[in-house]
C-alpha cells in the first residue's frame, strides 16, 4: 500500500487508526506517524523514559550548575534521591 493510499486512509477514517498509532496521528499528524510505520514496522521495541534518554544532558547539566553543596537542590529538579544524585556527580 502507498504512503498516499494510507494518507487518504487516516483523513477519511481517523477514528478506524490502530492504537497507539491513532494518538501519534493526532498529537505528531500523519507523516511522523508513518515514518514510525516505515523504519519500525514488524520490529518489538522499547521505549525508554525520557530520564534515560536525557540522562547525559541531564548529567551534564547537573554538573554545571553543582556548586559543592547544591545537592538537595538538584535532585528535587532532576527527579532523583539525594543520595543517587550525590553518587551520580
Amino acid at each position: 500500500m502507498t504512503r498516499e493510499t494510507c494518507r487518504h486512509l487516516a483523513a477519511n477514517y481517523p477514528a478506524s487508526i490502530i492504537e497507539p498509532f491513532d494518538a501519534y496521528y493526532i498529537e505528531f499528524g500523519f507523516d511522523p506517524m508513518y515514518g514510525i510505520l516505515e523504519h519500525f514496522s514488524g520490529m518489538q521495541i522499547y521505549v525508554p523514559g525520557a530520564r534515560t534518554v536525557f540522562m547525559d544532558c541531564i548529567l551534564q547539566d547537573a554538573r554545571h550548575e553543582f556548586n559543592g553543596a547544591n545537592y538537595k537542590e538538584l535532585a528535587r529538579k532532576y527527579g532523583f534521591s539525594e543520595r543517587a544524585l550525590r553518587r551520580l556527580l
